[in-house]
């Protein structure tokens, strides 16, 4: 601007401006410079004094007017679940926590996933505002047909009834079902081994011919049930009842399970296992018995015991030497001795007993006895006569 005519001329540079000295104070903790060159153009500044604190008063070093310090927000939000707010860089003092408005902002900023083969990118919600991440998400936009999650899927040969395939890989994204190039086995059916069939039993099941793949599990094999009648009999005879065991009647039994047609027939006091013994007549002194039978097997007899006769003496005889001896009638090999009594010391008398006549002698001790003069003696051991 011309100093003179006041006209403009030239290129105009924003850096020129000739804000002047003094600002005007605008009454709320700010000034305002007016450029000298052209009123239009203005600028703004917070008063700035001595150091007063936040809510005090005090005098500003540019436009030398009285203003209040208010807090200086330092324009960065802080924020939690349930709001935000900023901090004043003077005093540290926060603002009021304002809730958060959120919207659905597809940016860079909130992006959670890229988008898929499957499906758009996601984002979070955020405060348009502070930008605060809500939890809950919004898909955008298109899905990316590239952007596959792949796994390795090995090699598989084919099987009887499925086919089979090189390696590859494979995405694993629910309704996506992309595979990268590889080769199909086309397969070739079963490999049939067959075997007989088996006659169930009484213990055991059976089955029917049948036929299984050496490759796979597929089988024709069909079970039969247990045949409680298939028995695999063996044959026992009859054993007659005796007087202490049981018998029976001719039956089988299968030496599978417990199946028989066994019947028991019951002790026969009758049937004995006798043996014979001749008869034994009885003596003087031991008993005699008729003939009998007796069986082996229990304690039956027709045994019947004859008593023993006792012995039938004749009269005693004398033997001519003191004694005497009497025989048995029933057998004269039993002979009973005795020595004859009755008659006293040195006489000669019968015997009371056989009748016979013997005489009896002294029988004198061995020692003699004195009567301490001129004499002495021995007496009979019988009769205690002396001599």
């Amino acid at each position: 601007m011309c100093r003179v005519c006041r006209g403009t001329y030239g290129e105009t540079d924003p850096s020129k401006h000739d804000w002047g000295i003094f600002p005007n104070s605008n009454g709320n903790g700010t000034h305002t410079y007016i450029c000298y060159h052209d009123s239009s153009h203005t600028k703004t500044e917070d008063c700035s004094g001595s150091g007063a604190l936040c809510g005090e008063t005090d005098w500003c070093n540019d436009c030398l007017q009285i203003y209040t310090v208010g807090h200086k927000f330092d324009g960065i939000w802080v924020s939690d679940a349930d709001g935000h707010w900023q901090t004043c860089i003077n005093c540290s003092e926060s603002q009021s926590k304002v809730p958060h408005s959120f919207v659905e902002l597809a940016d860079a900023e909130h992006l959670k996933s890229e988008a898929t083969c499957v499906s758009g990118a996601v984002y979070y919600r955020s405060c348009s505002e502070c930008s605060y991440h809500a939890s809950d998400t919004f898909e955008s936009g298109d899905i990316n047909p590239y952007n596959h999650d792949l796994e390795p899927v090995e090699a598989k040969d084919p099987t009887c009834t499925e086919d089979g395939w090189t390696a590859h890989e494979a995405c694993q994204r629910e309704g996506c079902g992309y595979l990268t190039p590889h080769k199909r086995i086309a397969y070739d059916g079963h490999s049939l081994i067959p075997y007989n069939g088996k006659t169930p039993t009484c213990t055991e099941p059976g089955w029917k011919a049948y036929e299984t793949c050496s490759r796979c599990d597929y089988t024709t094999y069909q079970e039969l049930p247990i045949d409680p009648d298939n028995h695999d009999l063996a044959h026992h005879e009859a054993k007659a009842p005796t007087c202490t065991e049981i018998g029976w009647e001719a039956y089988d039994a299968c030496s599978r399970c417990d199946y028989t047609t066994y019947q028991e027939l019951p002790i026969d006091p009758d049937n004995h296992d006798l043996a014979h013994h001749e008869a034994k007549a009885p003596t003087c002194t031991e008993i005699g018995w008729e003939a009998y039978d007796a069986c082996s097997r229990c304690d039956y007899t027709t045994y019947a015991e004859l008593a023993a006769l006792d012995h039938d003496w004749s009269n005693w005889v004398s033997n001519g030497n003191k004694t005497h001896a009497r025989t048995c009638k029933n057998d004269p090999g039993h002979i009973q001795r005795g020595s004859c009594s009755g008659v006293s010391c040195g006489e000669t008398g019968a015997c009371a007993v056989c009748g016979g006549e013997y005489t009896v002698a002294h029988k004198y001790a061995g020692s003699w006895i004195s009567d301490g003069a001129d004499r002495h003696w021995r007496n009979c051991i019988y009769c205690n006569a002396g001599r």
